[in-house]
């Protein structure tokens, strides 16, 4: 939120003439800078809203925005700006994070799921303009989602959140919201920060320094800040709660891996081996016979089952170094020049457990072309090939996602007045992503499958072995660095202007006009393993080549009908290099009959547009997770099926109607309520035309509804129908959903003489129902009815002190009807106290999750608890001391 000081005087004619040249020279600014004029006249701060491109007196707008400050939000106790932002009651669903994310298509990002609707349904701003999203597409691997790693929480002044739908005004992604990041533009003098702290009983030590300084004179203004973050890493194994897969005492499953470091073979007469369980499929269709002259002795079988969070990374070890610069240069009274530097340089170490060998998928020499096994193999004691081994490669060491994360980003242009109404302001932004993920010990099909067949090295024939300890040499022949490169840019040019039209009686008709040009180019690049699908343990990688520009005009008016009753109209075109053209209008409305209440409500449409992977992606292969009967060859045994997916560039957007409406109570006359706010807000998401793929069962059951859905070999002998080479699974506009519930605030500042000020804000949103595709997934995993937050703080003289409260409601497990009892309700209680008495120093030191509990367990979860809508972390303490010089 940011204000100028506008000389405003009586109505004049030409300020619409004055309108009209501003329109022709550019449009509305984002945001703007003090100004100052010699006059008698009076002066008015105006601010621009996020939500609105119009400045106005009035803090409350039409549209509903949550504005949380610097303040504020350190009070949250947080390291991260992502952690705070999902920790807000507006959030629902899977949020895209680092905790568990070890084999992740983004691994270290941080996102953010506002309302449920998706990680990529979520507008970021930084300064009040779009940046590079994360380079590498996430979740299903093919949203670009906005990571808030990218952004130092110690440079942030506001974060501005819109929560209903937004496309009107800022365009595509606008769908759940905007969330506008402002970063401190107004500072003199200096001020250093360093923190520190740790788990209690774990270990992750984390340390942080930051600096910000601010200069100027009557023409130039500059502040720059340089941040740095290391924090260690935290392992599964380290907690009680995430050290096994095995959730039987919870009531649920055995989520461990069935690829132990010693192979288990599937097909062993249970008579001859009662180590494995009986029931199991056979070998190519044989059961396996124990061979004479091997004795048992000789073949160790291990465990059947691997517990796969021995190795893996919780809260990556983590590095990061940026800087931001903010300048400003008065080159008349008139006309002031200004320029946004930042950079930002990530180091994440995501691990994942060691490559599972699942024979039957990876590519090899057996009749089916899966990896085998063979006879010849002097570890293979069965005289059979072997195809349907699980083998956990531990030698090979757990999986690395090594990453290194580059954000620049230069933002400059003009803004200036003309007369004494209106602004304007051109600008060009540039800003990227890009990343390389080495990912070390990852194991190749290819190599593998010669290791088995036998390897020549240092004139030795060595062989793998999956039952047994291997030649580090052997190791070392199928384990490699596959590197993958992505990068994401864009570009933005503008033109805008805002200002007043005419007086009418019941005020200013205010209105703001511009115009945008974008370029998005996004480029996600793997080796020729990936495009061949020859790592073991994933699925073939694709490569994405896309490439989009936008063309955009918008306008939004502000109609004083009443002294106390405004009415915001607003729409934006754009025209897409890709799909085609939209235009999504918004109406709102604000209505204060008494100074204490205020109704207001408003209806847009929303959109978004294809994420670039979803259109130029190109073909990946994977395999259905369970076996399926092909149900026009229902005699031929169940098999995993093979799904091809990839871009599709005939999609069109995802299109959103969005209905608010709200009330705010502010009894001010009231002596004990002066400074208490009471809100409750209605708000509806009809969505229609949203990306997806048919699985392989929904695939095989629509075959005769969508040509081609399924395709199929040429008939054998005796048969109708051939048998299923793959199925299409490439992305459409098929599903629907509809999300709707209610918001509800409390706030109140209690200032006493003696006692200091006393300060509470209670948030909560209730999810009331949420279908997709005619399914109620509100009250189900990964989406609990109830969230809330509570920050209780006070402060007097140097002394302050707060506590901030979370709530998350419980919700039942997705085996509900099987007997698996749900997810428990989770609290979680921040302190903080601090003291600023001390030589121009404040000292601070909260603890987060201060009764070290644990959160609920996941029973669905092979973590056995969530990640994506749980706090997971154990008490952490930390140390921070900022000093003004």
């Amino acid at each position: 939120m940011k204000y100028t000081k506008v000389l405003r005087r009586s109505a004049l004619p030409k300020n619409a003439l004055l309108g009209s040249f501003a329109l022709a020279m550019i449009g509305s600014p984002l945001y703007s800078q003090e100004m100052e004029e010699d006059t008698t006249d009076e002066e008015v701060k105006t601010y621009t809203v996020t939500g609105s491109r119009i400045r106005r007196i009035d803090l409350e707008t039409p549209s509903p925005v949550l504005v949380i400050s610097r303040d504020e939000l350190d009070a949250t106790g947080f390291a991260t700006v992502g952690d705070a932002l999902r920790a807000l009651p507006i959030v629902n669903g899977q949020s895209l994070n680092s905790a568990d994310a070890g084999t992740s298509f983004t691994p270290g990002v941080s996102s953010l799921n506002l309302r449920g609707l998706g990680n990529n349904n979520t507008l970021a701003l930084i300064n009040g303009r779009r940046a590079a999203l994360y380079p590498s597409p996430g979740f299903n691997g093919f949203q670009s989602v906005f990571d808030y790693n990218s952004v130092p929480v110690s440079a942030i002044e506001s974060i501005q959140i819109q929560k209903d739908g937004a496309s009107a005004i800022y365009g595509s992604d606008a769908v759940a919201g905007v969330v506008n990041i402002e970063l401190r533009k107004d500072f003199e003098g200096m001020q250093t920060q360093i923190s520190f702290g740790d788990t209690w009983d774990t270990g992750s030590f984390e340390e942080k320094f930051f600096a910000i300084a601010g200069t100027g004179n009557e023409k130039t203004s500059i502040v720059y800040t340089v941040d740095f973050t290391k924090r260690n890493a935290l392992f599964a194994r380290d907690l009680d709660y995430t050290d096994s897969a095995d959730a039987t005492d919870l009531g649920s499953y055995d989520w461990s891996s069935s690829a132990p470091p010693s192979a288990n073979v599937r097909g062993l007469d249970p008579a001859l081996f009662p180590q494995f369980p009986s029931g199991w499929a056979t070998t190519n269709g044989v059961m396996l016979d124990y061979q004479d002259g091997v004795s048992i002795d000789d073949f160790v079988a291990g465990n059947v089952y691997y517990n796969f969070q021995e190795e893996q990374s919780l809260f990556p070890e983590q590095r990061s170094l940026g800087f931001y610069s903010y300048l400003t240069h008065e080159i008349s009274d008139t006309v002031q020049a200004f320029a946004e530097v930042s950079y930002r340089h990530l180091e994440m170490n995501v691990l994942a457990a060691p490559t599972p060998a699942f024979f039957f998928n990876e590519n090899g020499d057996s009749d089916a072309g899966t990896l085998v096994m063979p006879v010849e193999n002097p570890y293979n004691p069965f005289g059979v090939e072997l195809d349907a081994l699980r083998w956990r490669m531990v030698e090979s060491g757990p999986r690395e996602n090594d990453l290194v994360i580059q954000y620049p980003r230069f933002v400059g242009g003009l803004q200036g007045e003309i007369g004494f109404d209106w602004t304007w302001e051109t600008s060009v932004a540039y800003s990227k992503s890009s990343l390389t993920n080495y990912n070390r010990n990852s194991v190749v099909d290819d190599l593998l499958q010669d290791a088995l067949n036998g390897i020549e090295i240092d004139g030795e024939t060595l062989y793998a072995n999956p039952f047994g300890t291997n030649d580090p040499r052997v190791i070392d022949y199928f384990t490699v660095e596959n590197p993958n490169d992505d990068s994401y840019e864009a570009l933005i040019l503008g033109a805008n202007a805002s200002g007043v039209i005419t007086d009418m009686p019941a005020g200013p008709l205010g209105v703001a006009f511009g115009v945008e040009y974008r370029e998005d180019n996004l480029e996600s690049v793997g080796t020729i393993l990936n495009e061949t699908s020859q790592i073991v343990g994933g699925s073939a990688g694709t490569n994405t080549f896309g490439y989009r520009d936008v063309t955009s005009a918008y306008a939004e008016l502000s109609v004083p009908v009443l002294e106390n009753l405004e009415l915001q109209l607003a729409a934006r075109y754009e025209d897409y290099s890709d799909f085609g053209d939209t235009t999504k209008p918004k109406a709102a409305f604000k209505f204060r009959p008494t100074d204490w209440l205020l109704f207001r409500a408003s209806y847009g449409q929303s959109f978004r547009a294809p994420d670039l992977s979803y259109l130029y992606a190109q073909q990946s292969t994977s395999f259905s997770s369970s076996q399926l009967i092909d149900p026009k060859n229902p005699d031929v045994p169940a098999q995993q099926i093979r799904s091809i997916t990839g871009g599709n560039p005939d999609l069109g957007p995802e299109e959103t109607d969005v209905t608010y409406a709200g009330i705010i109570i502010s009894p001010s006359e009231t002596p004990f309520l002066k400074d208490f706010q009471f809100s409750f807000e209605f708000f509806e998401f009809d969505q229609s035309g949203l990306i997806d793929s048919l699985s392989a069962s929904e695939a095989l059951t629509l075959e005769d509804t969508i040509p081609g859905l399924v395709v199929r070999a040429a008939p054998a002998a005796g048969q109708t129908y051939g048998q299923i080479l793959y199925v299409n699974s490439n992305f459409q506009n098929i599903d629907s959903a509809k999300m709707s519930g209610y918001d509800i605030g409390i706030k109140w500042l209690k200032e006493t003489d003696n006692l200091g000020d006393f300060r509470v804000s209670v948030d909560a949103t209730m999810n009331d129902s949420y279908t997709y595709d005619g399914y109620e997934l509100i009250g189900t995993d990964n989406y609990p009815e109830w969230r809330g937050t509570a920050r209780f703080a006070w402060n007097k003289n140097d002394w302050a002190a707060s506590l901030y409260v979370l709530y998350i409601d419980e919700y039942p497990s997705i085996y509900a009807d099987y007997g698996v009892p749900g997810t428990e309700s989770q609290w979680l209680f921040n302190p903080q106290v601090s003291y600023s008495g001390l030589y121009d120093t404040k000292v601070t030191f909260g603890v987060r999750n201060v009764f070290n509990s644990e959160p609920p367990r996941d029973k669905d979860e092979s973590m056995t608890v969530n990640t994506s809508v749980n706090s997971i972390e154990p008490a952490f303490w930390y140390l921070r001391l900022t000093k003004d010089f």
